[in-house]
């Protein structure tokens, strides 16, 4: 897995097909784009089979409305991900307004978002767009892989 940001609100990380975003703070338009902007080159390479998994955490504050403007625009766009997917580590209201949120992307996007609780969840969905991936044939050790990212994350004082 390679890392190639990482702030106390957000960290990205690469392996195979899949982009995975790490989120910890506010999401506001500025650090949608840098998120973005970080992945153009992985998108390129993995044009028309690239996976977005976001993981999310309890308590995140939910996209401003320029964020979420700007979500929906890149969602709609030519460069988006074949296959989306947000893990909500949440139960109760925050987690049904951040279903809420993915909901609404959903009216928007080619790639309509899958909600799951948690990563192993999210593999589970992911596993057979993976199946033919080489860097992604060990489920469990991937699982791993991406839960010690989120807690690097999480510790992350930057």
């Amino acid at each position: 897995m390679d890392v190639v940001l990482m702030t106390k609100d957000a960290a990205v990380a690469l392996h195979g097909p899949i982009a995975v975003s790490s989120v910890n703070g506010k999401l506001t338009a500025p650090l949608v784009q840098r998120l973005s902007d970080v992945c153009a080159d992985h998108r390129a390479q993995y044009r028309g089979r690239e996976i977005s998994l976001t993981l999310t955490r309890e308590g995140m504050l939910l996209p401003d409305a320029e964020a979420r403007k700007l979500m929906n625009e890149m969602s709609a766009g030519p460069e988006v991900a074949s296959v989306v997917v947000v893990v909500i580590d949440s139960t109760g209201f925050w987690a049904a307004a951040a279903r809420g949120v993915i909901a609404s992307l959903s009216l928007v996007t080619k790639a309509v978002p899958k909600a799951t609780k948690t990563v192993a969840e999210a593999l589970a969905f992911l596993a057979p767009y993976l199946k033919n991936d080489p860097d992604c044939q060990d489920i469990a050790a991937l699982e791993k892989q991406l839960v010690a990212f989120r807690d690097q994350h999480l510790r992350f004082e930057g």
